[in-house]
């Protein structure tokens, strides 16, 4: 009896330690990485070769840059921010087919042309046949112009939450 107690705990120790996340299928890890911060997801490529390009496949991204809380330096924070978010879109291996985005950031401060192109074209990016909601919350100084939703935004055909 002492033997199979001691069996029983071996077994239980080694199934603690096994893996069994990555052995579910890539749609299923996709939707569980749709559900964290794009950032986040995008480090889960650092887990194992398994995991490397699993968040390329993403249609639910959600961006969220704080910058503008800084007072140390918030246009090199942004910056930052931009490379991920470029560095997102442009590596996405089908990136018409995004489904769902937030976005939060500051749309622009007075003079400021890198924030206001950067947002335009990342909407921009987002718009595709597949688009189901796009979240934007967007600040800006009082004296910088409003954010203008681009037209193709209104011919979306799948958009039901904007």
């Amino acid at each position: 009896m002492v033997v199979s107690s001691k069996r029983r705990k071996l077994v239980t120790g080694e199934e603690e330690n096994e893996d069994r996340i990555s052995y579910l299928p890539d749609g299923v890890l996709n939707h569980i990485l749709s559900f964290l911060p794009t950032k986040t997801s995008v480090s889960t490529a650092r887990l194992s070769s398994r995991w490397r390009h699993l968040w390329q496949h993403l249609s639910v991204l959600h961006f969220s840059d704080d910058s503008h809380e800084y007072v140390d330096q918030p246009a090199e924070r942004f910056k930052s921010f931009a490379l991920l978010v470029n560095g997102v879109l442009a590596l996405l291996r089908n990136p018409r087919a995004i489904q769902k985005m937030s976005l939060s950031c500051v749309h622009s401060f007075t003079d400021d042309k890198f924030r206001e192109y950067s947002v335009e074209t990342w909407v921009r990016a987002a718009i595709g046949p597949h688009l189901h909601e796009l979240e934007l919350t967007l600040f800006c100084d009082e004296d910088a112009p409003d954010f203008k939703l681009p037209q193709a935004l209104f011919s979306c055909p799948n958009l039901v939450s904007l």
